[in-house]
């Protein structure tokens, strides 16, 4: 019992390491297949109408559905099954529900881009591209829910004023997060953890939440996450030899700005991961013992397949969370800089308004569509 036990230990461990191979091999062929697509694209001057055009958009759609699937499976299906020897969520009916509702999300917004593109040119497909993002800001927990099936969405006022919803999911990894505009916040909470965290953490949990708000780390990693995305499509668009009128131009906007993510995921999780040790001192500067900051890593980071150590050139690139080690041994000193908090798998879920195709190839993310919307955050 006890070997039996070990092993099962030892292959919980290499879940992360799993997971982070398969992250680099779907972010890897979502890359590569921009570029190829990049250089294969001819650029036609003649226009097909609207309904055509976007029929050939969601052609390319399903492609990409139909091309994620296998990875999706693996991070979905298989992983739980090997390293944890237990089943996921029912993964066929979740991954369906979610692929689907995503793809036609992309869709909608892809029409409302080449509609924009088409009347006003660049100008307006820009203005439009900014009222869909903060669209997307303003309903994240809503479409969280459309993609992926939650039980609970009970909601609550904090005695500050702040409002918290409840949402329980069955994947353990899913952490709930800040969503809404600045000054219009709420907190969504994991609610299967309070079975999982003894409640002196779960309240920590909660009361960080509430400090990343009040002392505005959230606002600062949602503007640097809004200014990356809304960079990448500034020169996508300035790259472009012609108006976007045509599905290939969409598509070129596509892999342009599926370039601009790849190049924000080496660089936004230095930000992330300043932003998370930010607040763990603004934790203990609010009052909070060392003690309990610890605690409460330690059983958080398990909780999302976090991993105790890593190298730091692994860490420095593909993570936004620090190990358990690195925020442990960051407690005793302040931090040099603010970071941008949550910068990174912000930008993510951003990043479906210029129809970025990484958000859900992510090592965190793979297959598992209750973190497509919210990334499993600190």
């Amino acid at each position: 019992m006890t070997h039996q036990s070990d092993l099962s230990d030892r292959n919980a461990k290499n879940a992360p390491q799993a997971r982070l191979l398969l992250g680099m091999s779907g972010v890897g062929c979502g890359v590569i297949l921009s570029s190829i697509g990049l250089n294969t694209l001819s650029v036609p001057q003649a226009t097909e109408p609207l309904w055509q055009e976007l029929a050939q958009f969601g052609s390319f759609l399903l492609c990409y559905v139909a091309i994620s699937l296998p990875f999706d499976w693996i991070g979905g299906s298989l992983i739980p099954r090997i390293y944890h020897h237990r089943s996921s969520p029912p993964f066929w009916r979740t991954w369906t529900r979610g692929a689907l509702a995503h793809a036609l999300l992309l869709w909608s917004i892809a029409a409302l881009l080449l509609s924009a593109s088409r009347i006003g040119g660049s100008q307006l497909l820009f203005a439009t591209f900014s009222l869909i993002t903060l669209a997307l800001i303003a309903a994240q927990k809503h479409i969280a829910t459309t993609i992926a099936s939650f039980d609970g969405a009970t909601g609550s006022t904090n005695k500050e004023g702040m409002t918290t919803i409840a949402l329980k999911s069955d994947e353990t990894a899913f952490s709930g997060g800040v969503v809404g505009w600045p000054r219009k916040e709420q907190i969504i909470q994991p609610a299967s953890w309070q079975n999982k965290l003894p409640a002196t953490l779960f309240e920590h949990l909660l009361a960080r939440r509430a400090l990343a708000i009040k002392t505005g780390l959230r606002t600062r990693g949602l503007i640097v996450a809004t200014a990356w995305v809304a960079a990448g499509l500034a020169i996508a668009l300035w790259l472009e030899p012609t108006a976007i009128h045509n599905a290939e131009g969409l598509l070129r906007i596509a892999f342009r700005t599926t370039l601009w993510q790849f190049l924000g995921l080496l660089i936004l999780p230095t930000l992330s991961r300043q932003g998370t040790v930010r607040l763990d001192y603004e934790q203990i500067q609010q009052g909070s013992s060392k003690q309990q900051q610890h605690e409460f890593i330690r059983q958080q980071s398990q909780l999302e397949d976090g991993e105790t150590q890593r190298s730091p050139i692994v860490e420095t690139i593909f993570h936004p969370l620090p190990s358990i080690v690195n925020r442990l041994a960051e407690l005793d000193r302040e931090p040099l800089c603010q970071g941008a908090w949550n910068a990174n798998r912000m930008m993510l879920y951003l990043n479906w308004a210029t129809l970025g195709l990484l958000s859900r190839a992510v090592h965190c993310n793979i297959g598992r569509p209750s973190l497509w919307v919210l990334p499993p955050v600190d």
